[in-house]
């Protein structure tokens, strides 16, 4: 560290030009080095936004082919947001949408490969379940009812679990056990689960 106390002015100069000599190069390396650390953020920052600008661009062209029931175009989009945008979150959601128009066209084992996506590439619990949920409808309408039950049971006491028992219910109904059903239907109902309508119609053919 320079220390010009009782120095003269030509004393001052000279400890800083050998002050400089021996420690010039490092400051301006440190000076350097942080703003490369500035200009790196700003530049993965940008980045980030120009990602994430393609990947909206695509999903929204993936949902048209959706909305266009052009799956075979949708296919190809929704491999190509899986593969060149999987630092976002539309892998999970493409893999969703996807999984819930081959449902509507009976390929139910496209929609399970879909929805296995979605569970995998899931970064939040929330969104997992949701998922997991689909999944267990799905298994139910192929008759999977003991791998649907397992996904049932490992949601108890989660926020979904309402959803998860209306799912319970529906398995139960598939085997004929109405009483089961009607007390995973009421069970539904009295935690919040959703489409209250439908549940109550199903609580009431139990009866």
């Amino acid at each position: 560290m320079l220390n010009n106390t009782h120095l003269s002015d030509e004393e001052q100069a000279e400890a800083l030009k050998r002050w400089w000599s021996e420690n010039g190069k490092s400051i301006i390396g440190g000076i350097v080095v942080g703003l490369g650390l500035v200009f790196g953020w700003q530049g993965w920052n940008e980045h980030q936004r120009s990602q994430s600008e393609m990947a909206t661009a695509e999903y929204d062209r993936f949902q048209l082919s959706i909305m266009q029931s052009n799956l075979d175009a949708a296919q190809v989009q929704a491999s190509k947001i899986t593969e060149d945008y999987s630092a976002t979150a539309y892998d999970y959601f493409v893999a969703l949408d996807l999984a819930k128009a081959l449902v509507a066209k009976k390929d139910f084992e496209g929609a399970r490969k879909q929805l296995e996506l979605a569970i995998a590439s899931a970064d939040d619990d929330g969104l997992k379940l949701i998922a997991e949920a689909r999944m267990a409808r799905l298994l139910v309408a192929m008759n999977e009812t003991d791998t649907a039950r397992a996904l049932v049971n490992n949601a108890q006491g989660t926020p979904f679990a309402g959803e998860f028992a209306h799912i319970d219910g529906d398995i139960a109904a598939v085997a004929g056990d109405k009483a089961s059903a009607g007390v995973a239907y009421q069970k539904a109902l009295d935690t919040g689960a959703g489409n209250k309508q439908l549940l109550e119609m199903k609580l009431n053919e139990t009866r």
